[in-house]
C-alpha cells in the first residue's frame, strides 16, 4: 500500500517559495526551482538554506511547526506529563523562552 502525501504550496508574499508535504507523519520541504532561479532569492531561514534537494523531517519540522515541535512518534517529554503547555511557550527575558503551564495560557 502506497503512502498517502498531503502537500501545500509555500508562499512568501506573491512568490511561491517551494512545498511542504506530510508523508507517513513525516514533514519535508523543497524549494521550488522557480523560487531558486530568482537573481534576489532568499531563503525562508537559516537553518532551510536555498538547494535543490528537499529537507527532511529534521530540518523541516522546527521550521514550519513551531519551536515546540516533536516528532510524532518521540517518546513523552517532562513538560508533557507535568502539565506543561505543549503548544506555546511563554517570554521569560528578552532572550529566554520558559514552557507554560495551561493555566498560563488565556
Amino acid at each position: 500500500m502506497t503512502a498517502m502525501a498531503h502537500e501545500l504550496d509555500v508562499w512568501l508574499f506573491a512568490d511561491r517559495v517551494g512545498t511542504l508535504a506530510l508523508v507517513d507523519g513525516r514533514l519535508n520541504f523543497c524549494y521550488a526551482p522557480g523560487w531558486l532561479s530568482h537573481k534576489d532569492t532568499v531563503a525562508l531561514s537559516k537553518s532551510l538554506p536555498l538547494q535543490v534537494e528537499p529537507f527532511d523531517d529534521r530540518k523541516t519540522r522546527p521550521f514550519f511547526a513551531g519551536p515546540t515541535a516533536r516528532r510524532a512518534d518521540a517518546p513523552p517529554d517532562c513538560a508533557a506529563v507535568s502539565g506543561v503547555w505543549p503548544k506555546r511557550l511563554c517570554a521569560a527575558g528578552p532572550h529566554r523562552r520558559r514552557m507554560c503551564r495551561s493555566s498560563d495560557v488565556p
